[in-house]
Order: C-alpha cells, then sequence, then structure tokens
C-alpha cells in the first residue's frame, strides 16, 4: 500500500480517485462540488470512515467519462471499502423467473467465505466468460 505524507496507508479507492483528481487537474474540493457534497464527506468516503454511496461509481462513471474496466476496477475498490456489495435484480428482463437468480445470490452471499482461492478464480472466470459472450452477441 502507498502512504501518503502523513503515513496513514492510502485505500485502493482513496489512490483511484487522487489519480483522477490529478488526471483532471483538480483538488478534492472540485471533485466533491462536482459529486454535490461536502470535502469533507468526500475526505471520509475515501478514507473509508464513512460508506461510499450507492449511486457513487455512477456519478464518478458519468463525469469523468471512465471507461468499462475503470468503472469495474472503481466498483471493486466501493465494494472492498464497504465491505459489501448489492446485487441489484431489477436488470432481470420481465416474464423471467427470479427464483433462480435470487437463490443463487443469496447462495453466494451466504457462502462466499468459505471459498478458497481457486474456487474463487473458476467462478471469476465463468462470469468474465459469460461478459465476452454478452460483448459478442451485442456486436453482432
Amino acid at each position: 500500500m502507498i502512504k501518503e505524507e502523513n503515513g496513514r496507508n492510502l485505500s485502493d479507492l482513496s489512490k483511484f480517485l487522487k489519480k483522477l483528481r490529478i488526471d483532471h487537474s483538480e483538488f478534492l474540493g472540485d471533485m466533491a462540488d462536482k459529486l454535490e457534497i461536502s470535502a469533507a464527506h468526500l475526505s471520509s468516503v475515501e478514507s473509508g470512515r464513512k460508506t461510499v454511496p450507492a449511486d457513487f461509481a455512477d456519478k464518478i462513471t458519468a463525469l469523468y467519462g471512465l471507461s468499462a474496466e475503470e468503472k469495474t476496477k472503481l466498483e471493486t475498490f466501493i465494494a472492498k471499502s464497504n465491505r459489501e456489495v448489492s446485487v441489484n435484480l431489477k436488470s432481470i428482463p420481465l416474464g423471467k423467473d427470479l427464483s433462480e437468480y435470487a437463490s443463487t445470490a443469496v447462495m453466494f452471499a451466504k457462502d462466499i467465505s468459505k471459498l478458497d482461492t481457486d474456487h474463487l478464480k473458476q467462478i471469476q472466470a465463468i462470469l468474465m466468460q459469460c461478459e465476452q459472450n454478452r460483448g459478442n452477441h451485442m456486436v453482432k
């Protein structure tokens, strides 16, 4: 982990946002103004003292034109900071039976701490393949 001048460790989220500000020649207060929150609140979010708001990744993505890959990175850093992830079942098309999606999400959430690294990598590979397949269908 990178240490700031005062010796405290910077989280991945903090490093990501700091780099974003540097790339856009902004200060923390500038970013806070764009996000319509106080600089103190943004600082607390970055340091992990406050939970990252639910719409944070979407706002940052829209304001700074993040790529899909950058947004995924940001969402991962937010999940690490908040120590939780929510699953939006609203994206499931109408007419599909939600029970399989809901039970899979709940089962995964309850048992994730029991998975070892190999199983996590297998699940990630499956999900990445699904993502690639979805992208290929969108191009056609």
